[in-house]
């Protein structure tokens, strides 16, 4: 099997629990090239705990990091079947937003906005925080931060409404069935 590919299954793997750190180490010297590296840093932070999340948390905030394995150190943070390890990190991220784009360069300014906004995190709160950030600091971030940001908001307002008619479609009946099978209010 080719490099790419068995890096793909690895940390397929290891991001749904059923891979270890080791087994992640052990692919790393079998692969330690600039591709596996960068596989590597995706698969540090793809982990499913708190504790790899925090840990990515850090690094993508240093500034010690090429920005090469910086991106796939985002990549792994945001993984889709994690929602709830990533949910503690909305507010910081949009706490840490002006200052990022304050202090870093254009590049990697742009690549924490859109990479770590908390797409995964799908829920009217995310919009709401992200509208809230939108809305009170209209004078102090740069348009182009608005902008990414405000981008950032319309995918997520897609994918709720996408959820909403998967639901729909998924429970069809729901609310019918739910006053069906309700205790009549008759017999108390």
């Amino acid at each position: 099997i080719e490099p790419e590919l068995r890096w793909h299954f690895v940390n397929s793997l290891l991001e749904s629990g059923l891979c270890t750190k080791n087994q992640l180490e052990s692919e790393l010297e079998r692969d330690n090239t600039t591709a596996g590296q960068l596989a590597y840093s995706f698969g540090i932070a793809a982990f499913p705990t708190a504790e790899a999340k925090a840990d990515a948390w850090k690094i993508i905030l240093a500034d010690d990091l090429p920005n090469s394995k910086k991106v796939e150190v985002i990549r792994g943070f945001h993984r889709p079947l994690q929602r709830d390890l990533i949910e503690p990190y909305v507010d910081k991220y949009f706490n840490h937003l002006i200052e990022i784009w304050d202090e870093k360069s254009f590049e990697v300014a742009t690549q924490y906005v859109r990479g770590m906004f908390p797409i995964y995190a799908t829920t009217q709160a995310t919009r709401d925080t992200a509208n809230k950030w939108l809305e009170t600091t209209w004078n102090i971030a740069p348009a182009a931060l608005r902008r990414l940001v405000a981008e950032s908001i319309d995918h997520v307002a897609r994918a709720l409404k996408v959820q909403a008619v998967h639901e729909q479609i998924r429970f069809p009946h729901h609310s019918t069935l739910v006053r069906r099978h309700s205790p009549p209010h008759s017999l108390v």
